[in-house]
């Protein structure tokens, strides 16, 4: 029973170290553009069509950074960071609703 319990362990931290320097990887790709997650239904927050208030803010840290700003349209609801920020979809968002429960 130990030798299988090591075997799982020993699978376990080589995959998790795998996905580690994967995601390690990841961060280190240069940046072209601003990547902003909100919501395209949203006004007067933000909305697909960029007139929200939020998203003239984005489009100014944007030309601050001197980087173009891209999209990545989710609705805010349940889960609204955990599917966008915390998966790395974008690299900011400009506001969330109270209790948003991640």
């Amino acid at each position: 029973m130990v030798p299988r319990l090591t075997l799982a362990a020993t699978a376990a931290a080589l995959l998790l170290s795998v996905s580690v320097a994967a995601a390690q990887q990841a961060e280190l790709l240069p940046e072209t553009e601003l990547r902003v997650c909100a919501d395209p239904h949203n006004l007067p927050f933000s909305n697909d069509r960029r007139e929200g208030f939020e998203n003239k803010i984005a489009a100014l840290i944007g030309d601050d950074l001197g980087r173009p700003v891209s999209y990545v349209w989710f609705p805010q609801v349940v889960g609204f960071a955990r599917n966008t920020l915390l998966s790395r979809q974008c690299d900011l968002v400009m506001g969330t609703v109270s209790g948003d429960g991640a």
